[in-house]
């Protein structure tokens, strides 16, 4: 007598399944997160660098000096006139930190030039800055990591974290020892290590 037995799999099994899973799906989902994130992110910087240009070509085609770009917290607006051509949202966690230009429009002159500066970007979850730079003689948009090569912004912008460098007890010991310096026994010259009374420096040869 034959007895059929089914293939299947037991409480337990699954249970072990489901708990591995778990445990790769929580080591995962942070990276991932993250990457997709950084994704929106430079995606939100490349669709302005490509809306920048569209306004330069529908300028240039049309001699026309009416075209701008408005900027808010975390939005902007093509307009031209007073006509609101597109508005593009931000992803979540994205603003405008800065722009070295006056205002928070950015004009389009009728031959294709936008106004020159720089447009930063800053993603409060990343802790992170792009840069969208325009070329003041030729008007040319890029997308840039860092804003070393702009002279207009070196040096201005610094992220939340290193503000802290900015505090008493992260300066020089040797300028904190200066301040507190008696004037008058104060000497210019070197500092030299403090030798005993008795026993006079080395003349040298």
């Amino acid at each position: 007598m034959r007895i059929n037995s089914r293939g299947g799999f037991t409480l337990v099994e699954v249970a072990i399944v489901l708990c591995i899973f778990s445990i790769l799906l929580a080591v995962t989902l942070p990276s991932l997160q993250k990457k997709i994130s950084e994704y929106r992110f430079e995606g939100a910087a490349r669709q302005l660098v490509a809306d920048i240009k569209y306004l330069q070509q529908k300028a240039l085609a049309e001699s026309s000096e009416y075209y701008k770009i408005e900027f808010y917290n975390n939005y902007y607006q093509l307009n031209k006139s007073t006509e609101t051509i597109k508005k593009v949202q931000l992803p979540a966690n994205t603003e405008f930190y800065r722009f070295t230009f006056s205002g928070n429009i950015m004009n389009i002159s009728a031959r294709g030039t936008a106004t020159p500066g720089t447009i930063t970007l800053y993603q409060s979850e990343l802790k992170k800055y792009l840069y969208i730079k325009v070329a003041v003689s030729t008007g040319r948009v890029r997308l840039s990591s860092t804003n070393d090569s702009d002279p207009n912004i070196t040096n201005i912008l610094r992220s939340k974290d290193n503000e802290a460098l900015d505090k008493p007890q992260y300066q020089c010991r040797r300028y904190r020892a200066k301040q507190h310096q008696d004037p008058t026994t104060a000497k210019e010259g070197p500092i030299v290590a403090n030798q005993p009374a008795d026993q006079p420096s080395q003349p040298r040869a």
